[in-house]
């Protein structure tokens, strides 16, 4: 077979040329979002078959992606529990609008979707995302910085 590379003693790799690990090059400076308008809690109401009520986001810096959790939910009764769940990740921030990923979960199965963020200069947040075709618009309110 002509294609066939055959290893014998003349092509073998010398010992000299074995590959060593090399230093690492000076790494490329990590975006920082300390500075984002987007950092800090906020807040968005919903009234929905599946929930009705409040839920606290927190935006912070996780390595070099600037991710949104769902901190508190607290439903139309004034009861509420604690959480910890990803919900928006931020691909790209600046002049007021960025993109990104937004995560939902959805009986059982979750899901990311690609989502566009405006910054309104009320304070709002305004993220938009089309989920098979059904557009939906969810409006946080900055509480605190």
């Amino acid at each position: 077979d002509r294609n066939k590379t055959v290893l014998s003693e003349e092509n073998e790799v010398p010992e000299e040329a074995t590959l060593t690990e090399e230093e690492p090059d000076a790494k490329e400076p990590q975006p920082t979002w300390i500075y984002s308008p987007l950092i800090g809690t906020w807040k968005a109401s919903y009234a929905s078959e599946e929930f009705t009520g409040e839920i606290l986001y927190q935006f912070r810096q996780v390595g070099s992606t600037l991710k949104a959790y769902s901190v508190k939910l607290t439903d139309e009764n004034g009861d509420s529990m604690e959480d910890n769940t990803m919900a928006v990740s931020v691909r790209s921030f600046e002049d007021q609008s960025g993109k990104g990923t937004y995560h939902m979960e959805y009986e059982g199965e979750k899901y990311e979707i690609a989502c566009e963020l405006r910054l309104q200069k009320s304070g709002r947040l305004v993220i938009s995302y089309d989920y098979y075709g059904y557009t939906s618009t969810e409006t946080w309110q900055k509480i605190t910085q």
